[in-house]
């Protein structure tokens, strides 16, 4: 299980990068666009179907997505709560504790 969430997290890590290069440069439209496209993206990868790595790390998806919004917090990424709310049902307390619904 662990040899798949680390082939998995090598294949999340472009993306992770270009969100915080992009938030670091202060081009906040961009960071967001990309925060949102690795949380769609994550989650339409939480059912795994079998033979997939993600059969193997089951919680893969939740985790890590989980880690995108912590990380938008620390860059100060303003995600599109109320879209995303809708658009990724299941995931609604991702989003709760402090966010603004701008």
């Amino acid at each position: 299980m662990d040899a798949a969430a680390e082939i998995l997290d090598e294949l999340l890590q472009p993306f992770l990068d270009d969100l915080q290069r992009h938030a670091r440069l202060g081009m906040t439209a961009a960071a967001t666009e990309i925060a949102v496209g690795i949380l769609h993206g994550l989650h339409r990868c939480r059912d795994g179907g079998s033979g997939s790595l993600l059969e193997y790390s089951p919680d893969f998806a939740d985790e890590r997505a989980a880690k995108v919004v912590r990380q938008c917090r620390t860059l100060a990424v303003d995600l599109p709560i109320d879209d995303l709310v809708d658009a990724l049902p299941g995931w609604e307390p991702l989003f709760g504790n402090g966010w603004s619904t701008r």
